[in-house]
């Protein structure tokens, strides 16, 4: 079957498709522990807890961010990485906590234990949040961008939903021993992986990027064209890089105080303050919790793979989408659906603890069905896409860590404040707060956010 050029599935990107789908299998399985929390809280809380206790909600509260704490720490240490010893050797060392994480939960008997694995899972989050997003922005050539970036997210979210489903259903033991199968096969798919070969020209390896972009374009030179073309893209990539080389240099403070530098650095801390006050993040991790609080009459983790699966379709739309309408259209769009279906749940919840409104029950999961698919095709997917476009080269590593440490003290706060706030002010309230941070957020994108379809990444 032959794809169109710009298709995905053509058979020159061939190796960047494998690519990407290789290096977000730890994204994946990031995912897995992220959404095999939100089940395993009411079970923990349980009387069948495999701690020596029943934890309380300010326990479940610190096992919720302690990820964020871990996540701190992983984008400081990989993201360094990524400039010291290169993109691959980066990322294959994200499987070590991440394998860490899964054994202390196996042993686990303390509700501090359960702390120290959660700082795993962050460690190796912040590096997943860090690197993969750049891995993929640099093996990938600007047309299919924006729909490998993508990935990113789905794969993020196809783990969520696979975490719940395993949390609610498989033994807690055996969760463990299954799930480090992901990891190894992670290592052995990306051994065989190329460096990128921008990172290489950057540091003027110019055999090995030549040999990396080939690699990746699936040069065949079978033909006139095709080693024109290569020829083409391979000097416009090339002499990017160098620009990018002679422009950086060192880095001092001065490369971080030019306006290009201030304008995308506000931009990526903005969106980052958008994906968790939005409260999408929050809403996942304790999604269990929170439909208990609304009255659904559906089981709790039910209602939350439903979430889970309503993520993975929203996100599945933003792959096909952001390639061919553009990053910031859906970004708006977003933005404003989730103010609209946070609304709608706030003033449901408001009047059901008023009057009866049981015959409308129905409200909660549609509503947050809504938010979740309209924040997974814009805000949640495409932010981490657009950063890394946005972002000088020169500054690009620096400026994912400074971006990543934002959104992880985000994290802190929000999971840390979420299930508190549900009980002091009332989760009507909250949704309220959400509602209205998501429309500051559209207003932001409309005046402040560039389009960056089909642009270089210099």
């Amino acid at each position: 079957m032959i794809f169109k050029e710009n298709s995905i599935f053509n058979s020159r990107y061939s190796n960047q498709l494998c690519g990407a789908l290789a290096v977000n299998i730890m994204t994946l399985s990031h995912g897995i522990q992220l959404g095999w929390l939100s089940p395993m809280i009411l079970f923990l809380q349980s009387d069948r807890s495999p701690l020596d206790h029943s934890i309380t909600a300010d326990e479940s509260s610190w096992i919720g961010s302690c990820l964020s704490l871990g996540g701190l720490l992983g984008n400081f240490i990989f993201g360094l990485l990524l400039d010291k010893i290169g993109r691959k050797k980066t990322v294959l060392l994200l499987p070590i906590p991440h394998i860490i994480l899964w054994i202390i939960v196996f042993f686990a008997t303390k509700v501090e234990h359960f702390y120290i694995a959660r700082i795993f899972a962050g460690l190796c989050g912040g590096g997943i949040f860090v690197c993969v997003p750049i891995f993929i922005a640099e093996i990938s050539q600007p047309r299919i961008r924006g729909r490998l970036g993508s990935f990113f997210i789905l794969a993020l979210n196809l783990g969520v939903l696979c975490g719940f489903v395993v949390s609610s259903y498989v033994d807690y033991k055996l969760t463990s021993c299954v799930i480090v199968i992901l990891p190894i096969t992670y290592v052995i798919l990306l051994w065989f992986l190329n460096e990128p070969p921008y990172y290489l020209l950057r540091n003027e390896m110019f055999d090995e990027a030549e040999k990396s972009f080939k690699f990746y374009c699936n040069y065949k030179g079978n033909s006139k064209t095709e080693i024109d073309n290569f020829t083409k893209e391979f000097n416009e990539l090339k002499q990017s890089a160098e620009n990018s080389r002679q422009n950086g240099g060192k880095l001092s403070i001065k490369d971080f105080t030019t306006k290009q530098s201030m304008n995308a650095l506000g931009i990526a801390f903005f969106l980052m303050c958008l994906n968790q006050f939005c409260g999408v993040f929050a809403f996942i991790n304790y999604s269990s919790s929170m439909f208990e609080k609304t009255g659904s009459k559906l089981d709790p983790n039910i209602n939350s793979i439903i979430l889970g699966v309503v993520q993975i379709i929203g996100t599945y739309a933003s792959t096909i989408f952001v390639d061919i309408s553009g990053r910031k259209i859906l970004l708006i769009i977003s933005s404003f659906g989730m103010a609209f279906g946070l609304t709608v749940e706030a003033v449901y919840e408001h009047y059901a603890a008023i009057y009866n409104l049981e015959s409308y029950n129905f409200i909660p999961i549609v509503s947050f069905c809504f938010v979740i698919f309209i924040g997974s095709v814009g805000v949640i997917s495409i932010s981490y896409v657009v950063i890394v476009e946005v972002l000088p080269s020169n500054i690009r590593s620096i400026g994912s860590i400074l971006t990543m440490n934002v959104l992880c003290i985000l994290a802190f706060t929000v999971l840390k404040l979420f299930p508190v706030a549900m009980e002091y002010f009332g989760l009507s309230v909250v949704l309220i707060f959400t509602a209205s941070f998501s429309a500051l957020g559209g207003i932001f994108i409309i005046l402040f956010v560039p389009e960056t379809k089909g642009k270089q990444l210099e």
